[in-house]
């Protein structure tokens, strides 16, 4: 038997490896990459996604409490 066998023969449980959203936001990811690999431009609106997510978390670490006074 192999690793995921346990001692009594039963099979143990594997956790999930990527929670709904991850594997969306993995599948998103891939769909980009095609473009890039076929050396055709990536339409805006799979890009923007991103983007905004990106400015989302900037806004959320890096804010300057100093720049709103």
């Amino acid at each position: 038997m192999g690793e995921e066998a346990r001692m009594d023969g039963r099979w143990m449980a594997r956790p999930v490896p990527f929670t709904a959203a991850q594997y969306e936001e993995l599948e998103h990811q891939a769909l980009i990459y095609k473009y890039l690999v076929a050396g055709v431009p990536v339409p805006p609106d799979l890009v923007l996604p991103i983007r905004r997510g990106i400015e989302s978390l900037a806004a959320r670490f890096y804010h300057n409490p100093l720049a709103s006074c």
